[in-house]
Formats: C-alpha cells, structure tokens, sequence
C-alpha cells in the first residue's frame, strides 16, 4: 500500500511496452525449467524363465535411472508358456506404455538384458533360456515394429549376444541403439564385467547432461584398456539425420508451471499484476502490444493477457500472468500485483457483451458528485 499515495510519475516505469514484453519474457524463461525433456521413462525387458539371474543388476539399472536421472522406471517379465502367449503379452505391454508415456517432448528408453540368437529368416531373436529347448523365442523385429510410430524420441540399450543385428530391421533408423557388441556371438557372460554393469557405474558418475554417443566414448575408451579383460567394444548406432539423445535429468514440473500451458483454462491459478509503461499511449498501440506478446511469448506457454489499458500520465495495463511467471517478475518494480485470479476480464467476454448493451449507456461520463459529499 506504500505506493498509494505516491504521484504515477514517481512509480517505477517499464521505458515501452516492447521493454515488458521483454521482462514478462525472461520471467517465463526462468520459471520454465531446462531439461532436454519434459518427462522420461525406462522400459525393461526381461524372462519369466530366465537362466542369468538378471533380476538383481535389472533391479539396480532401473533404480540408477530412477534415482540418478528421474525417470520413471518399469520391468516387464515376458511369460515363457508359448510364443504365442510371449508376443501377445509383450505388445499389450507396449502398448500400455505407450498411452502412459509417449510423447513429442518425452524420451523412452527400452533395456533388454538376456539370452538372444540369430536366424537368417529373422535376424535377432530374444529368448528367456538356452537350456530349455522349448523355450519361446521372439524376432526383434517384431519388437522394434511395435515402437514405430511413437512420438518419443527412443532409445534401445541391450546386453546379449548379436546385440548389434537389433539396430539393422527395417525401421531402425527411427531409434537410437547402445549395445554390447557387434555382432560377435558372445556379451560378457559375468555381470561385474558387464555391460550393464559399467553402463551403471557411468550413470553413477554424471555430474552434467551427456549424450549417448558421450556414454559410447566412454564405454569403448573402458573396453580398450588392457585392465578391462574386455573383448568386445560396444555399438552406438544413430538415429538418421538426428543428434544423439541427450541423458539429463528430468526436473518434475510442479503445478503451477503446468499452469504455463497454452489453455484457456485457468485452473491452475493465475495473478493480476498492474504495469506502468512510460507516456500516453493509443488504441494502435494497444493492438500492438498484443501482437508482440503472442510473437514474443513462447508458444507453450498459457496466454497472457492484456486485460485493460488506462490513460493517465503514463499507461497503467492490467496482465493475467501465471502465478510461476509472476514469482520470477515480482522483483521487477513496474509490476505490481493485484489479486489471484481464476478467469481473463468477464467483462471482455463474448457472453457479456452479448446481454450488457446499452446497460451503462447513461454512466458513460464522469459520475456526479451527490450533493453534500466530496
């Protein structure tokens, strides 16, 4: 209340209103968090009869993404009771995936640790055990062919023999793939050596944002050194004309940044704030000022509105900004906050207009002063 009585010159000004499209701008900047996805999760694939005792490294690669990234984690144990009832309950899994996790911003990543093969009619083939003959088997191909069209960006990391066969189906050039081996006919069968093992302990290490092929350098720089006993180097096969997948972690966004959304719902909450902007200003202006906040302000983010416009000395304009946009401006000294808000000005609606014309028609001057009052 401190500037109430303060004359409008003395009170802090914004130079135009292209200056507070700017610093509306960078407060949005702030209040979005910067990660190279909005959401990630991690899809392992292992046996109803596997013969490794792979559960305890699978558990530990799911809880180092969890923990070290955030990404959501999942394991799906494929049933062994045919290969009928294998593939059918695989596709139903991704499928459940994907209407839980696929997204255009998201990042999904596929883990496969176990037994595989090669058939030349089929390429790779994943299985559960080599010591049962009548042990199901499922081409890769078939997996890979239910990922084709999610809008994730996809990552395929296995540790089995052929490993690298996987990234050579027909629609391998959509996911980007991190392998054990090429196709030399044996993964390191100790688990302390595998690589699983040492894809883990570099997650462990991240101190910043890496790319796949970064984690490939590394991978292969371990597997050269002599000390290693490694035999075999892993694959990193790209996506076609696509940047390596960046590992970063996910920074869940809380509510009110969710609120930022373009919608014209406000549920989540939004501010009224009051800006000064310096000298008199004109009807033009004002469709001005629109048109830079729609082309200045990102796109994703909610609509913030020009809500009323008064002369005066200066321009006093009335926003509706998100509350997590107002938390980053609040410092700024030309904007003033008003009130929470739940809607844009109903006097500005559609609706309103519809019934009110003519309403205030004769209180559209100054309202005169009852007699014996000032």
């Amino acid at each position: 209340m401190a500037n109430a009585t303060r004359s409008v010159h003395s009170l802090k000004h914004e130079p135009n209103f292209r200056a507070a499209v700017k610093s509306i701008n960078t407060a949005v900047q702030h209040a979005l968090k910067k990660s190279t996805y909005s959401d990630a999760a991690v899809l392992a694939l292992s046996w109803e009869n596997d013969d490794l005792n792979l559960g305890p490294i699978t558990q530990e690669f799911l809880n180092t993404f969890r923990s070290v990234l955030g990404f959501k984690t999942d394991n799906y144990v494929i049933p062994a009771t045919s290969k009928h009832d294998a593939v059918l309950g695989l596709k139903g899994k991704i499928r459940d995936f994907r209407q839980e996790y696929d997204g255009e911003d998201c990042l999904l990543v596929v883990v496969y640790e176990g037994h595989s093969g090669f058939s030349p009619a089929s390429g790779l083939e994943i299985l559960g055990s080599l010591s049962d003959r009548r042990a199901p088997s499922i081409p890769w191909v078939v997996v890979e062919y239910e990922f084709f069209d999610f809008n994730a960006d996809l990552l395929f990391i296995m540790d089995c023999c052929y490993a690298s066969i996987a990234a050579a189906g027909p629609e391998s050039g959509n996911f980007e793939y991190l392998v054990a081996s090429a196709q030399e006919p044996m993964a390191s069968p100790i688990v302390e050596t595998s690589f699983s093992r040492r894809l883990i302990d570099i997650l462990l290490s991240l101190e910043e944002p890496v790319t796949v092929a970064q984690v490939h350098e590394i991978l292969v720089n371990q597997a050269n050194d002599p000390r290693s006993r490694l035999d075999y180097t892993p694959v990193h096969v790209v996506r076609a004309s696509k940047p390596s997948i960046t590992l970063s972690p996910v920074i869940r966004v809380p509510r009110e940044l969710k609120g930022l959304r373009r919608d014209r719902d406000h549920s989540d909450g939004k501010v009224l704030v009051s800006v000064l902007v310096r000298g008199k200003t004109t009807i033009p202006d004002i469709v001005q000022w629109k048109k830079w906040l729609a082309r200045e302000i990102p796109s994703d983010v909610a609509d913030i509105q020009v809500e009323a416009v008064f002369d005066s000395h200066s321009a006093l304009c009335l926003l509706t900004l998100p509350i997590a946009v107002w938390d980053m401006a609040k410092n700024n000294e030309a904007f003033s906050f008003i009130a929470y808000v739940e809607s844009s000005n109903l006097m500005n609606s559609d609706a309103f207009n519809a019934v009110s014309t003519g309403i205030l028609e004769s209180r559209s001057g100054n309202v005169a002063i009852r007699p014996g009052r000032k």
